[in-house]
């Protein structure tokens, strides 16, 4: 939780909302972003590891999580009882949705929370942000540009494969052979990095039109 000091009382904690406002914001944090926080606690850590798994992992959260400021709060960590309290404190983890002047949008409180339920709250979050940017576009676009990679790297390593059993092999057919399978894995190479560097550029782009301001 975010701190601050007062002469003679010590440490206090401040507002959620301070997770992203003022010199109490962890590094990193960008200013122009909403904000994600997860509040756990490590009373059941099998259950918390899987739990993480299932709602991290999501493909959809992991990348929209790109367009969002990040914040991880352990609950077992936080002193005031009250404050524990206020966030929903005890056993089950707390996800919080915040804007960018750190206001509460969404709470999701529990083990049932899923990727589904914070992707579709993310994405209406970041529409509201930016109302060109559609986290379901975006994934559409970024599915597309990691199933040509998939494909160009796999005929790349076909073609590298052959290339290693051709040099088995002896002969003025096998050195035409391998001269020739050279030459188009140099071209396969050429589209594979041609194809990251798009894909690369892409979510540059996506990355840059979220932080700009309007």
């Amino acid at each position: 939780m975010p701190t601050a000091a007062e002469a003679g009382y010590g440490a206090s904690e401040l507002p959620l909302s301070h997770v992203v406002l003022g010199d109490s914001a962890p590094a990193g944090v960008v200013a122009s972003l909403p904000t994600v926080v997860y509040l756990y606690t490590d009373l059941d850590e099998d259950k918390v590891a899987t739990f993480e798994e299932r709602l991290f992992l999501d493909e959809r959260v992991s990348v929209s999580s790109r367009f969002f400021n990040c914040v991880r709060i352990s609950l077992d960590d936080i002193v005031s009882a009250r404050v524990r309290k206020q966030y929903g404190g005890g056993k089950k983890p707390v996800l919080l949705v915040l804007d960018v002047g750190g206001e509460e949008l969404k709470r999701f409180v529990g083990w049932k929370t899923t990727g589904s339920r914070l992707f579709s709250t993310m994405g209406a979050v970041l529409k509201s942000h930016r109302s060109r940017m559609s986290l379901a576009r975006l994934l559409r676009k970024e599915g597309q540009f990691l199933k040509k990679i998939d494909e160009a790297y796999w005929k790349l390593e076909d073609a590298k494969f052959d290339l290693g059993e051709l040099a088995k092999r002896k002969g003025k057919s096998a050195a035409r052979q391998t001269a020739k399978l050279e030459a188009e894995i140099a071209k396969l190479e050429k589209a594979y990095r041609a194809l990251v560097s798009e894909e690369e550029a892409f979510i540059r782009q996506a990355d840059e039109s979220v932080v700009a301001p309007d």
